[in-house]
């Protein structure tokens, strides 16, 4: 009699054991899929981003296009002017031009340095918050 009560007390045991881990195993798979689950949402949501960052890429591109232009007509027309009146004028206009080139390439240097108040900066911590925000989307363990 007392070999059968040890005997169903190790099964009961046991029981609660496997009960234990199967719990635990669960509660593990859980954790995973949560896990996913906010990775996914951070990279739906830098993708979403994308056609921002193109749109902001596609405005400083043609700026610094009409900058080029503006600095290559300028350069031209002091190149072809024939008076000191057209000399200067020509001049006048090449050392603007060239001041606003200079002020793209400073601009393009600090680009990825904006901050939220700059003129992109919106739109450049946007596009690198949710690969920021990845690694902390993932729990931190059991």
């Amino acid at each position: 009699m007392i070999a059968l009560l040890v005997l169903l007390g190790l099964f009961v045991l046991i029981a609660f054991y496997a009960i234990g881990i199967y719990n635990k195993l669960v509660r593990l798979k859980n954790l995973v899929a949560e896990a996913w689950s906010g990775i996914d949402v951070q990279l739906k949501k830098r993708h979403d981003l994308i056609p921002n960052l193109v749109e902001t890429v596609k405005g400083y591109a043609a700026h610094e296009k009409e900058t080029f232009e503006n600095v290559t007509k300028a350069r031209a027309a002091a190149q072809q002017a024939t008076t000191v009146e057209g000399h200067q004028a020509a001049e006048k206009q090449l050392s603007s031009a060239l001041m606003n080139l200079i002020a793209v390439a400073l601009a393009a240097v600090t680009v990825p340095t904006a901050t939220p108040s700059g003129p992109s900066g919106k739109r450049h911590w946007g596009c690198q918050s949710p690969r920021r925000q990845v690694p902390t989307a993932t729990p931190s363990g059991p």
